[in-house]
């Protein structure tokens, strides 16, 4: 870990919120439960958030991107999530995600991309976070990332 890398004291991951994982379309999306919650975070109806900012893919709402290709719930200016409470799970998870801990390049991949991995070297990213890159149930999942930033 460097000085400029994504670690604080104690090892914590903390995002320098970018924005570079809001990036990209596809493989993100809210549950029926979300949907009022994320409404009400933004100021619109169930309705109208459905219709602007998400599209029906069997039970869940792919969120839609914009032609820049960001998230259309990042907001650049402030560099934030405007529905942040609300986030998708696939997002509140960001970098834990299950790959980067089993496979080395796609590590090596995530951290071109995010700032706070960059200053993370694999085996030490293993030897902090492991515990996280084992599959756990949505639940469980949540509670272990309540310890860490983002």
């Amino acid at each position: 870990m460097t000085e400029n890398g994504g670690a604080v004291a104690g090892g914590a991951f903390v995002c320098r919120r970018c924005g570079q994982c809001c990036q990209g379309r596809g493989g993100v999306w809210l549950g029926q439960g979300q949907i009022l919650e994320a409404a009400s975070l933004i100021g619109v109806g169930p309705g109208l958030l459905k219709t602007r900012y998400l599209w029906p893919e069997g039970r869940l709402w792919g969120v839609k991107s914009g032609q820049d290709g960001f998230c259309l719930f990042y907001d650049p200016r402030d560099k934030a999530c405007l529905i942040h409470q609300a986030k998708p799970l696939a997002c509140g998870a960001w970098p834990f995600y299950w790959t980067l801990f089993k496979n080395e390049g796609a590590f090596a991949e995530a951290q071109g991309t995010c700032p706070a991995l960059a200053g993370w070297d694999y085996q030490s990213f293993l030897s902090a976070f492991g515990d996280l890159g084992r599959p756990m149930p949505p639940k469980s999942l949540k509670k272990a990332l309540d310890g860490f930033s983002g």
